[in-house]
């Protein structure tokens, strides 16, 4: 028997309505442009990657922050290449990081390795990678108000990024616009770290080996 309208639609929908199509569209940019998954990728023998490849990864991202903020803030001049080169590298590893932050919590459904360490993960990320990496962006991109030492502008991005408050920042588009992309990414990763403490987006945990 031919299904009607009704019964055709009913069928389409069981999957979700834009909710499928918003996890294929994360999945793809997560697996096809995410540097963080090629690292794991590289890492993986067998199965899966080792339990330490996204903590190693998190870390070395860290560094690479640290050292392009020192070189960005250096009192000598640095070379016209560094700038842009900064802005870059810091505009694509705030983005992986907000592929991979949606990605674990709307798509992945496998098995935790361990809550505590993902939790640990998201800490990090909130109080350090990101403040890190926006400062980067800031001070490579010029949009820091002063002359500041790096530090004391790492703080500052800081207390903008717990606080969910726009940083102070050159009244310029482009600054303006990343002002306001560190609060939407400080929101996503401080909502993930809420819900997980919670219990709302907590998968399954595999057993200690």
């Amino acid at each position: 028997m031919r299904k009607g309208v009704r019964e055709r639609a009913a069928d389409k929908l069981k999957p979700g309505f834009w909710f499928p199509a918003f996890q294929r569209l994360i999945n793809l940019l997560y697996t096809r442009l995410s540097i963080g998954y090629r690292f794991k990728t590289w890492l993986t023998f067998g199965d899966e990657a080792p339990r330490g490849a996204a903590e190693l990864y998190q870390i070395l991202v860290i560094l690479l922050g640290a050292l392009l903020l020192a070189l960005v803030s250096s009192p000598s001049p640095p070379p016209d290449w560094l700038g842009p080169t900064a802005t870059i590298v810091a505009t694509y590893l705030i983005a992986d990081l907000l592929v991979f932050s949606l990605h674990w919590t709307f798509v992945a459904d496998r098995k935790l390795k361990s809550y505590r360490r993902s939790l640990a993960t998201f800490l990090l990320n909130l109080v350090v990678e990101l403040p890190l990496l926006f400062t980067l962006l800031f001070s490579a991109s010029r949009c820091l108000v002063s002359a500041t030492l790096p530090w004391q502008a790492l703080y500052s991005t800081l207390s903008a990024v717990l606080s969910l408050q726009l940083p102070t920042l050159k009244p310029e588009p482009l600054c303006t616009a990343f002002a306001h992309y560190q609060v939407l990414l400080a929101t996503i990763v401080l909502g993930i770290i809420v819900a997980s403490i919670v219990g709302a987006v907590i998968r399954d945990e595999k057993p200690s080996e």
